[in-house]
């Protein structure tokens, strides 16, 4: 049995392309003598700050690294913000499945809330989620994928079930 302890690490990837691993490896040593099991990290962003898709990849394989050295698995997201940047999803996600495919302990989150208003209008659809799901799942074969977790109510919907682990937020109105 194997508990999920995770903690949404958005910016990992970022302060790696910013040269702060200094910085990203004192939080990894915090997350894992905390019972932290799982880091969950944007490969792409525009809002919270600015990771283009190769950036974010290159990047990512470095936090992939540090945090499989501490015992600690990683959940790379891999859509974010698709609204406001216009990128080839199939190809960071099949590149993201072929990184992961060397990393047991990476795991792969489709989209970050795909119904949130940041993200372009196919990103929405579940079925273009599950597409990208099987495109990865293609490349790596032993890879986990989970389509994303809804936004705002309807957190708890199962718009986007279907994938190897189903990700869930919990309804965040009302505090």
């Amino acid at each position: 049995r194997w508990n999920w302890y995770g903690l949404s690490a958005f910016s990992l990837a970022y302060d790696i392309s910013q040269g702060r691993e200094a910085d990203v490896t004192r939080f990894l040593d915090w997350a894992a003598t905390n019972g932290v099991t799982v880091v969950r990290v944007l490969t792409t962003a525009v809002g919270l700050f600015d990771l283009p898709p190769a950036n974010g990849r290159t990047s990512a394989e470095r936090v992939l690294t540090l945090a499989t050295e501490r015992s600690l698995y990683t959940e790379l997201v891999g859509l974010a913000d698709t609204a406001k940047r216009t990128f080839d999803h199939t190809d960071h996600l099949q590149r993201l499945g072929t990184l992961c495919q060397r990393y047991p302990s990476c795991l792969i989150e489709v989209a970050n809330e795909p119904n949130h208003p940041t993200q372009a209008k196919e990103v929405k659809d579940p079925n273009y989620l599950r597409n990208l799901q099987s495109i990865v799942k293609f490349v790596s074969v032993g890879t986990l994928v989970s389509l994303g977790a809804s936004h705002g109510p309807s957190d708890e919907s199962q718009d986007y079930t279907g994938g190897d682990y189903v990700t869930v937020h919990g309804d965040r109105t009302g505090g």
